[in-house]
């Protein structure tokens, strides 16, 4: 990961990336001997209903943003926009095993999954009591799956949603403050 920042008198610049990558192995047998019962046990199958599910994953993000230093009626107001991403591959398998071996596949799956926003954020200061906080952000969400043996459980889907917000924060008096909030989420389908 790594952050950067930048400031002089007229604004703020600020920005993020990361990446993450893990693996997880997990064998489990919750159900005794169900699909292989006892008989076939004596057989050899001393592992009963066995199976190991698999996981590995990378995410990739970051976010860039830009904060403008201003006045608004000579109260101190700063805006922002930015822009947030992040991105998902994932591969994911569950398998029936004997003795922790692979017998075969159950479901092998390759998902997608990735966002974007666009955000906007005024910060004012009204009074020395009284600040407000407004925005909006629009987001765009992207997923695919590609499922393997079960080719129906496949597909894709995109669906944005608009968020717009707004605060009005009363205080602080005895290192409390007070809220007044809205926030709406407005999705659909793309």
């Amino acid at each position: 990961s790594g952050k950067w920042a930048q400031t002089d008198d007229a604004g703020q610049w600020k920005a993020d990336v990361y990446a993450i990558g893990y693996q997880l192995q997990l064998f489990n047998n919750f159900d005794g001997f169900l699909s292989f019962p006892a008989p076939v046990a004596a057989l050899g199958n001393q592992f009963g209903d066995q199976f190991e599910q698999q996981e590995r994953r990378k995410l990739f993000g970051g976010d860039v943003s830009y904060t403008k230093f201003g006045k608004i009626f000579d109260r101190e107001s700063d805006n922002t926009v930015g822009f947030q991403t992040r991105t998902d591959l994932n591969n994911m398998g569950l398998y029936q095993t004997t003795d922790r071996t692979p017998t075969f596949a159950v479901r092998t799956d390759k998902i997608l999954e990735t966002s974007g926003g666009v955000f906007y954020e005024n910060r004012t200061q009204w009074l020395d009591w009284m600040r407000s906080i407004a925005g909006a952000r629009e987001d765009i969400f992207y997923g695919s799956d590609s499922s393997a043996p079960l080719v129906q459980n496949s597909g894709t889907t995109a669906k944005g949603m608009f968020s717009p917000k707004a605060n009005v924060v009363f205080g602080p008096w005895r290192a409390t403050e007070l809220y007044l909030s809205y926030g709406q989420e407005i999705g659909r389908a793309h």
